[in-house]
């Protein structure tokens, strides 16, 4: 199980980094990996999140490039919106510095969307070598369509409405 701790300022379930500090403290580590997830902030601030709080990933949700992502010594899951003009090669560049793409949906999407209209781009990715986390808009029915699919990815991501809490 992942416990993700999001740190982006300004949205509903940011946490702080002492708040953060005591939640951690709770957590039994040796059953939970505890992930820190950032968006378009400086490197030297999530380093500082890595080393304070020794978080077990980091989960980057914005533009950042592979350049970016090389300096963290820990996985690193780089989050794909999967828009209409999304081409898994373009993934190509974090070969060597990502593990893991969490796929998400662009907010301007519809509630729900078939994971199996992106079990193409899904079988693509993994094809790539990279483990896929899904995540964004999934209901219980396209959880189940998930596991029915071939290209079930190794993670989902519990998401499913109701599930998220704000910690502030």
């Amino acid at each position: 199980d992942y416990l993700g701790l999001i740190f982006v300022p300004d949205t509903p379930r940011f946490i702080s980094l002492g708040n953060a500090r005591g939640l951690i403290a709770e957590v039994d580590k040796t059953h939970v990996r505890v992930g820190g997830v950032f968006l378009n902030q400086p490197a030297a601030l999530i380093q500082q999140h890595i080393v304070v709080l020794c978080v077990d990933t980091v989960q980057l949700h914005g533009a950042e490039s592979s350049e970016f992502c090389q300096p963290f010594s820990l996985p690193v899951i780089n989050t794909v919106l999967l828009s209409p003009d999304f081409n898994p090669i373009s993934l190509l560049p974090y070969k060597e510095v990502v593990g893991t793409v969490l796929l998400d949906l662009p907010k301007a999407h519809a509630p729900t969307v078939s994971l199996t209209e992106k079990a193409e781009q899904v079988q693509q990715i993994q094809a790539l070598g990279f483990s896929v986390l899904l995540a964004g808009k999934l209901s219980p029915e396209s959880v189940a369509e998930a596991i029915r699919s071939r290209a079930l990815p190794r993670l989902i991501k519990r998401g499913v409405s109701g599930t998220k809490i704000s910690p502030r």
